[in-house]
């Protein structure tokens, strides 16, 4: 052996060895011959020596000496598992990354669909009531124009959904079809709409959410189906849904505290078009 390997070789447990067999206090030295021989062959096994100190970290290296192999697999195992791990957080991380960025992007679409659908309700208003207080017909421009927010609200009203709010967008969107069809003076179209709209928005009893917006569009939408009715000189369907108008606005009202006046307005106007209907049959 090379004096360099042999000088470590004999360093540390063989060094403690040496120092037990020759202390001159007697009680630290090995008690017999057989107890020398045995410290002798724990270091040639790599075990632990009785002269060594009793530490976890030296009885850690010592077992380390003995199962080089088996450690160094368990090793290998070891480091493949946190590799593993590690792979599997990391594609967890950019999973919810990914996800988040998704749902963002998907909020900002629908705050841009709400900007969109908000400036065509202001649009439409204006227009058709506008429209119809200066002038007895449409003009080209303004029939095209028509045509095509009705285009937009088409597809508002297709969207769908189960949601509260998805389907109060859908009534809205009917509602605003069934206008802007019968200013054109498509009254079938129109029809299909405005019943559609009542058949989503519920009743007075039970509308899609027990408030005032809920009921709101209950109010709204029997009332414009009370308008077509009138037009289709249907007056018992008139005041089906006038009734239904009157409902609805009653519990509005009681919703609101205080009332203001478009509530009280708003029974009003259901009441006349009730009487409106009940005369219609005499």
């Amino acid at each position: 052996m090379e004096p360099a390997r042999l000088g470590n070789f004999v360093k540390g447990d063989l060094d403690w060895i040496v120092l037990k067999a020759l202390s001159k206090e007697r009680d630290r030295r090995y008690e017999t011959a057989n107890g020398f021989a045995r410290d002798i062959e724990r270091f040639l096994t790599h075990e632990p020596v009785q002269a060594g100190p009793p530490s976890t970290s030296y009885r850690l290296r010592k077992f380390v000496q003995r199962n080089r192999l088996q450690v160094i697999a368990a090793s290998v195992v070891l480091m493949t598992l946190v590799a593993g791990i590690v792979g599997t957080s990391l594609a967890l991380f950019e999973a919810q990354r990914q996800k988040e960025i998704a749902l963002a992007e998907v909020d900002k679409k629908d705050k841009a669909r709400k900007n969109t659908r908000e400036a065509l309700d202001t649009l439409t208003s204006d227009a058709l009531s506008d429209w119809f207080t200066r002038e007895q017909s449409l003009s080209q421009v303004q029939i095209d124009v028509l045509h095509r927010l009705l285009g937009h609200y088409a597809q508002f009203a297709e969207e769908g959904g189960d949601a509260v709010d998805d389907r109060k967008g859908q009534v809205k969107a009917l509602l605003r079809m069934g206008r802007i069809q019968r200013a054109l003076g498509d009254l079938k179209s129109a029809g299909w709409s405005l019943r559609r709209a009542v058949e989503l928005a519920g009743t007075a009893a039970t509308p899609i959410t027990d408030d005032a917006d809920g009921l709101e569009l209950v109010n709204l939408s029997n009332e414009e189906v009370s308008r077509l009715n009138k037009a289709e000189h249907d007056p018992k369907e008139e005041e089906i849904h006038s009734r239904e108008s009157l409902a609805a606005a009653i519990r509005i009202k009681s919703k609101i505290e205080p009332p203001h006046r478009v509530a009280r307005m708003n029974i009003a106007v259901a009441r006349v078009n009730l009487a409106a209907s009940l005369t219609d049959q005499d």
